[in-house]
Formats: structure tokens, C-alpha cells, sequence
């Protein structure tokens, strides 16, 4: 063989190589998936027959078809009936479908007279809202080539919490409070099978009543809601002072949400306030923001404790505990204020000068400093101030 018919020759293999290895990447394609079926794949596109003479003619049932309400991650299947009500045998192919959606069936490739073959669709949404899918076939008919099915609906969660969160506010360590959330269902066959508390050290604390909602007042805040109930929740006196640490579970029947979780959002207060002066104190969560100190400076924080009421004649602050132990907490003079049943005192923070390389920012609780105060007040004894901060050289 001649120099350059090995050359041509090589080149030539290499060429189809690079094709083929094209064709198997574009057929891996994850935004469309090419149905299977039993038999020999060839062209997708058939050879219409003709008008001239017996020729297949192709019905479907159905091509466009509402799945309605939907859920998430739960896979759906429909079934396609395709007749042939032409006097030749029809052919059909497989198409392409959109994304996510696979044609899993076809028992025929050919199709007699007055016979019929099935299609089977199925998919599994992922996002609430509108959903659409679709599938092509290919035939031999010449009036209909190709055929498209359609797979139509929307994608609603299996329910709602209204509000989504047990709203209490601010309530006082010697009182109770009420609050309550709907759970509303979106199939009607939602029951609540077990209603427990996450924090089992506060569960005496908490009492949760479940009701059925009246179906007049389900539909006036939600017309798509199959099922509705009240979660009604009574804090009872003595939790500690801060933010409220409960969420609230109800054990379903639902396979894919069998444990649905409400969070409590409160605070406990008491006769005690806290203020911070010249740095940022939040009261709900108990954290006093001192933010990032240069090693060589450090830095003093103040705040003020106000504590009022009919027991504030009793108030008499004294440091329990301090995290970490280098830190100096001092604490002011309590001055009274008889007109309005008003004790002040202010409690100083310092970060010393050349301490160590810290960081202590959170934002778990367990990541910051803090300082445990005992105030001498019956219905507060102790108050708890987290400190956000780190020190860098």
C-alpha cells in the first residue's frame, strides 16, 4: 500500500472514531433522555406511508393529560393508549422527552388494524408549581408523522404551617401565654398520629392540643387545603429567662413528611432588663455584641440592669460564674427608684490588655463567653448575658 493511502487510511479511522465518541456523548445528553424500547433502535423519524392505497392512521385517547395537584418526590406514572384505526399494520418509535421524564413502555412496535398499543409515562417532581412534561412518538401514519404527549399539573407541598412558627412574643417568667398555628393538608387523608416536644427538659413546661378546623373556615384561607387543624400551645409559668428553646413535632401518617416540625418563637422575660451602653445587647437572645478587639487595647463594655416590679426593694447583684474565668466583671452600685418601683445597676465587662488570641463570635451559644448574675429577686434569681467577641493581635 502507497504512503498516502495509509495516511488517508488513518486519518479516515480516526475521523469516524471522533464521531462515534461524539454521537455516545451527545445521546448521555442529562436534558434529554432518549425512551427505550424492546427491539432493534433505528432512525426515530419513520417513512410516512401514503394516502394511496391501505395505510395505518393512528388515535390516542388522550394526548394531553392533568395530573392535577401534585407532590413533591413522589414519582407518578400515566398510561397512553395508542388505536390504530387505519387497514395497514402501524409502526411506531420512540421519540425524545423533556427532561426528567422517561418513556418506560411500548409492548408493540407494530400495531395491526384495530389494535392498540400503551405508552407509559413517568416522572417524580422536585419544585412547587406549575409542571409540564412531554414525549414524542414517531409513526408511520401520513396524516400524523409524529404524535406528542403531554403530561400536565402543579406541584403542591403535602401542607402548610400558618403562621410557620408558634409565635409567642415576650412573656413573663410568673405568667402564661397562648398562641396557635393551622396545619393545613393538602390530601385528605392527613392524620396527625403523635404530637411530642423536642426539649424534653422544658416539655412539662409546654401543653399542645391539636383540633380539626371547620371545613367552612379551611376553605376561606386556603380553597386547595383538604384538611385542617389547630395546634394550640399554653406556655405555663417557670421557664428559664431568654429566648424559648421548644419546637413542636407532629408525627404523621404522610410517607414522605412523616415528622413535621413547628419551631417556638418567644422570649422569656422578668422583672429584669438588660441594656447595653454604647455596644449592641440583644434582649431576645441574651447576647451583648462586644465584637473584635486589637489584643494590645482591649476593651471595657457596660450595661444596664433594670429591675422593677414589687420585688426590685429585693435586688442585689452578685457575680456567680464568668467564661472565660480571665475575663473582669465588676458591678455597680444598685440605686432605687421608689416613684417607679425601679432598681438600676450597671455590670462592666473588660477584655484585658494582652490577652490571649480568642474567638469567641458564635453564633452558637456554645461558642460565646457569658456571665451568670444573681439578681436577688425571687421571681428572677439568675440572669445569664452572653458575650460575642474575639480578640486579635
Amino acid at each position: 500500500m502507497k504512503t498516502w493511502q495509509v495516511i488517508f487510511a488513518c486519518a479516515l479511522l480516526g475521523l469516524i472514531s471522533g464521531i462515534s465518541a461524539t454521537m455516545f456523548e451527545l445521546g448521555a445528553s442529562p436534558v434529554v433522555n432518549h425512551a427505550i424500547f424492546p427491539g432493534p433502535v433505528e432512525d426515530a423519524a419513520l417513512k410516512p406511508g401514503t394516502l394511496d392505497g391501505p395505510h395505518s392512521k393512528v388515535v390516542v385517547d388522550l394526548e394531553m393529560y392533568d395530573a392535577g395537584n401534585m407532590q413533591r418526590d413522589v414519582e407518578y406514572k400515566h398510561r397512553f393508549v395508542l388505536q390504530n384505526k387505519g387497514d395497514s399494520p402501524l409502526r411506531l418509535k420512540q421519540g425524545e422527552t423533556s427532561c426528567k421524564c422517561t418513556m418506560s413502555k411500548l409492548v408493540d412496535d407494530f400495531v395491526p388494524p384495530d389494535g392498540q398499543a400503551e405508552v407509559e409515562l413517568s416522572w417524580k417532581p422536585f419544585k412547587d408549581g406549575p409542571f409540564g412534561q412531554r414525549a414524542e412518538v414517531f409513526t408511520n401514519d401520513p396524516k400524523r408523522p409524529r404524535v406528542t404527549l403531554s403530561i400536565k399539573g402543579r406541584v403542591i407541598s403535602t401542607h402548610a404551617i400558618v403562621p410557620d412558627r408558634m409565635i409567642i412574643g415576650s412573656v413573663s417568667v410568673n405568667e402564661s401565654q397562648q398562641a396557635q398555628v393551622q396545619l393545613r393538608g393538602y390530601r385528605d387523608d392527613l392524620k396527625i398520629d403523635q404530637v411530642t416536644l423536642a426539649d424534653a427538659q422544658t416539655s412539662t413546661l409546654f401543653d399542645v392540643h391539636v383540633s380539626p378546623m371547620a371545613a367552612e373556615e379551611l376553605k376561606a384561607d386556603d380553597p386547595d387545603a383538604k384538611i385542617g387543624f389547630l395546634v394550640h400551645l399554653t406556655v405555663k409559668p417557670g421557664l428559664p429567662l431568654g429566648p424559648i428553646h421548644q419546637t413542636i413535632l407532629l408525627h404523621t401518617n404522610l410517607p414522605t413528611s412523616p415528622l413535621i416540625e413547628i419551631p417556638v418563637d418567644g422570649a422569656v422575660t422578668g422583672g429584669v432588663s438588660v441594656y447595653g451602653v454604647g455596644f449592641d445587647f440583644n434582649a431576645e437572645q441574651s447576647v451583648l455584641s462586644i465584637g473584635t478587639v486589637k489584643r494590645h487595647e482591649g476593651v471595657v463594655a457596660t450595661m444596664l440592669v433594670r429591675m422593677r416590679g414589687a420585688e426590685y426593694q429585693q435586688a442585689k447583684l452578685k457575680v456567680i460564674d464568668v467564661s472565660p474565668s480571665w475575663l473582669k466583671v465588676s458591678l455597680g452600685e444598685v440605686k432605687e427608684n421608689a416613684e417607679s418601683s425601679v432598681a438600676n445597676a450597671t455590670v462592666t465587662v473588660e477584655v484585658p490588655e494582652n490577652s490571649k488570641p480568642t474567638v469567641l463570635l458564635g453564633p452558637q451559644k456554645s461558642h460565646m463567653g457569658s456571665i451568670r448574675l444573681q439578681t436577688g429577686m425571687p421571681s428572677t434569681p439568675e440572669l445569664k448575658i452572653y458575650l460575642s467577641f474575639a480578640i486579635e493581635d
